[in-house]
């Protein structure tokens, strides 16, 4: 026997796809949190000296001149990075957000504004408040006195992009939403012009 087709119960399209997005954000959120604390530190002279084999000494002492005699030539320009927080490398959580990306636009699949505003769209990098981002608020109207002009900036840290959004502007709509709402209220209307009596009774 053949089985009736259920109407009325569709399923998502390209389902797959939806769950190739949310695990690539996941992904990306884990490791950009474990970044910072995972990855171990650059090795020091003393790191080298000590697995350095007995044979090899000679040649890890002259490498060990030659990176002391860098470090002094180009201390100048190292004394500004160091006081600058150190950023977090893109590295893994960067290229799984270009995939998402990827997917998203070959798929045509329309992303939330959360898992949108999550990723820099210049470099990819997975954007952490407080480590690879800052986020701030400007007023760009004469003197500052419009609440309306408030704009939220968030700039990240490793390309220095800026994406700017309004605070108190609504968000319009969308073209069949606004069309829907329009045809509501005209077949609405029509409905109210057909209920009214055509003439009105004359006045005893």
């Amino acid at each position: 026997m053949v089985k009736e087709k259920v109407k009325g119960l569709k399923g998502v399209p390209n389902k797959h796809l939806h769950a190739r997005i949310s695990f690539l954000h996941q992904a990306a959120e884990y490791l950009s949190s474990h970044t910072s604390g995972g990855e171990r530190p650059d090795a020091g002279p003393s790191d080298v000296s000590s697995e350095a084999q007995p044979d090899d000494r000679d040649t890890a002492v002259k490498h060990l001149g030659s990176i002391s005699s860098n470090n002094d030539r180009d201390s100048k320009h190292s004394t500004d990075d160091l006081a600058a927080p150190p950023l977090i490398t893109p590295g893994m959580p960067s290229y799984m957000c270009s995939q998402l990306r990827q997917v998203a636009l070959k798929s045509q699949i329309r992303l939330l504004p959360e898992i949108k505003r999550a990723y820099c769209k210049r470099c990819n990098a997975f954007l952490v408040e407080g480590q690879n981002y800052h986020r701030s608020m400007e007023n760009l109207s004469r003197g500052g006195k419009k609440p309306h002009a408030d704009i939220t900036v968030f700039e990240c840290g490793v390309c220095g992009a800026k994406k700017r959004f309004p605070i108190t502007g609504a968000k319009q709509r969308r073209k069949g939403d606004r069309q829907r709402t329009r045809a509501t209220v005209e077949i609405s209307e029509a409905e109210r012009n057909e209920s009214l009596p055509l003439s009105m009774p004359a006045a005893t």
